[in-house]
């Protein structure tokens, strides 16, 4: 049987490993291999609606930014004059 999936393995009788823990060390890797791929898969969608969700923000609020900062110049030179 297979050693909590750090790969040893118990020795056949007749040498080499128990088939048995072999492969089924190699159905636990494949299994976490795709539970793995999915997560990155979820992740990746999750990171492109955020990015698209981000690049329509920042075009919705350029003009509000365009104007904030136009204001701002203006207290600057207001202030300066003061």
């Amino acid at each position: 049987m297979v050693n909590n999936m750090s790969g040893h393995f118990k020795s056949n009788v007749l040498g080499g490993f128990n088939r048995r823990d072999v492969i089924a060390y190699i159905e636990e890797i494949y299994k976490k291999i795709n539970e793995r791929e999915r997560e990155n898969m979820e992740l990746r969608t999750r990171n492109e609606t955020l990015e698209e969700r981000l690049k329509a923000y920042e075009e919705d609020s350029s003009p509000i930014r365009r104007e904030e900062k136009s204001r701002v110049k203006v207290r600057r030179v207001y202030v300066a004059r003061v």
